[in-house]
């Protein structure tokens, strides 16, 4: 959760296990209205408006692991911390051809 009024209070530093780098792990956070759900992302090599890593996905071993996170502009705030496990996509997908639509009856005598 976190609160990103405007542009010019919208950023963090974030990184896991080792102080965050300027510019590459900077989040530039999407405005909000309030305290507000966002994922985080890294700056990388793009730009405030153009991310490079949208979402930035941490591999993690087993173990124990230090979430960093540092002020970057006055009055970004943030609240509660979840930290998710990303879900496979599915494989084996396949293209199934068009299909044409049934049909639709009207129901008579009600």
């Amino acid at each position: 959760m976190v609160n990103a009024p405007d542009i010019a209070h919208n950023s963090l530093y974030v990184n896991i296990d080792a102080q965050p780098t300027d510019p590459a792990m900077i989040w530039q956070i999407p405005l909000t209205a309030g305290m507000e759900s966002r994922i985080v992302s890294w700056q990388g090599a793009g730009t405030w408006d153009n991310p490079q890593f949208v979402p930035e996905v941490f591999s993690l071993t087993a173990g124990n692991h230090q979430l960093i996170i540092r002020g970057r502009e006055m009055n970004t705030q943030f609240g509660n911390i979840s930290i998710l496990k990303m879900v496979q996509p599915p494989q084996n997908l396949r293209v199934l051809p068009n299909v044409v639509a049934s049909p639709v009856f009207p129901i008579v005598g009600q």
